[in-house]
């Protein structure tokens, strides 16, 4: 009874050695894989190159606009009280989202002589979203800054930085 009790000890021993002891262990692994990418808020005037601007009240007004990617300039001197410049909307300057996901824009404009000079846009005030591939406002923007009418020799050689500031965000 030995001689088997050692022959079982042996081929459970042999078994335990081929297949593991008492125990199988399978592994399996599952993968998530995934591709992220980041989208682009552009916001851009366009078209770029000279526009026409309209010059009310006097002749001598020197008025002219520039449009650039990143900037629209609309350049003024010269100015009587009452005269005022516009970059009217039939030109069809636009702000474009040319990137891939949706822009919240703030807008807001700065003034540095306020008391002189006035600046009127036809841009949404406060915060709106420009979508990719969307352009505001539907019929152009329209810019027009002046002198006011009853400054008097206050603002004689006086001049004004006017910023229509557009900063975009990502979102909605």
């Amino acid at each position: 009874m030995a001689r088997n009790w050692k022959l079982g000890l042996a081929a459970v021993i042999a078994v335990a050695a081929i297949g593991g002891i008492g125990f199988s262990a399978f592994t399996s692994n599952a993968y998530i894989v995934g591709n992220v990418s980041s989208g682009s808020i552009n916001l851009e005037w366009t078209p770029t190159g000279s526009a026409a601007v309209q010059v009310t009240n006097a002749s001598y007004d020197l008025c002219t606009a520039t449009v650039t990617q990143s900037t629209l300039y609309v350049n003024v001197s010269n100015l009587a009280p009452g005269d005022s410049c516009t970059l009217p909307s039939s030109d069809g300057v636009y702000l474009t989202n040319t990137g891939s996901i949706p822009a919240s824009v703030t807008y807001s404009v700065s003034e540095t002589n306020p008391g002189c000079f006035w600046a009127l846009d036809t841009l949404p005030g406060g915060t709106f979203t420009v979508n990719p591939g969307a352009t505001l406002p539907a019929g152009g923007i329209e810019v027009a800054v002046g002198l006011y009418a009853g400054v008097g020799n206050t603002c004689a050689g006086q001049s004004d930085t006017i910023t229509f500031t557009e900063p975009g965000v990502a979102g909605v």
